[in-house]
């Protein structure tokens, strides 16, 4: 299957390395045509793979946007950029704080699963496991392409904050720079605010990754991050 995935990607890519060598937009293409179009090259491959090949793209490229328009499947390479702001704890001036939390708010982009089709949304929904108050959240960033540095750490820290601080609360955050999965742990303040924590980030845009949210058990959770164990303090973002 991986091969098949390799041969959409490569297409899907090149697409947009065209379209950005013409100063356009990157395009969309219905997975219809792409597999028209890739056809020949599929040749030796097994088409049966097709829809599983479909679908791991939708669930785990963070760079290939995939939405159901009108019943009809379209997806599109997406540029995720890097951004170089300034640390929150620098800035020191009205405009700079605005301009600050209007990055950090632009970086989330909305809920995937309304738009996907009903076995890929199935798919991506994690199956409940038991709550607690614990939360590692996958594809918040792409190590491949993002360089995290401290005031692209502290960006990342206080989106979450922003965000998370509308649905419950939180005591401990760790950005995991060295997590191949893009990873960022979260203990809430009681399981109540992290039912709501994870119910509302599984699942949703953030900078061009699609975050998946699971719970972790509290004494691995504690294991890794002994600091957190004391701590009860709500955390709020800088705004």
């Amino acid at each position: 299957m991986f091969a098949l995935v390799d041969v959409i990607l490569r297409h899907l890519h090149d697409r947009y390395l065209l379209a950005k060598s013409a100063r356009r937009k990157s395009p969309q293409e219905s997975v219809s045509d792409t597999q028209a179009k890739l056809r020949r090259e599929m040749r030796n491959l097994p088409l049966s793979l097709w829809d599983s090949a479909v679908e791991w793209i939708s669930l785990s490229e963070s760079q290939v946007k995939v939405e159901s328009k009108d019943g009809v499947l379209f997806w599109q390479w997406i540029d995720i950029k890097t951004t170089n702001h300034h640390k929150v704890t620098e800035l020191s001036d009205n405009d700079e704080e605005e301009g600050n939390k209007k990055n950090s708010e632009n970086l989330w982009q909305g809920k995937a699963l309304e738009h996907y089709p009903r076995h890929v949304a199935k798919r991506l929904a994690v199956k409940r496991s038991r709550p607690t108050v614990c939360i590692k959240l996958r594809n918040v960033f792409n190590p491949r392409t993002q360089n995290l540095t401290p005031s692209r750490v502290s960006e990342i820290e206080n989106a979450m904050l922003e965000k998370c601080s509308q649905l419950g609360g939180i005591t401990h955050l760790h950005v995991s720079k060295q997590s191949q999965e893009g990873s960022v742990y979260l203990k809430c303040h009681s399981v109540d605010d992290a039912c709501e924590i994870r119910d509302g980030l599984n699942g949703t845009w953030f900078n061009g990754g699609l975050i998946s949210a699971t719970y972790v058990q509290v004494s691995r959770y504690h294991e890794r991050f002994p600091e957190a164990k004391k701590v009860n303090k709500l955390l709020f973002p800088i705004t």
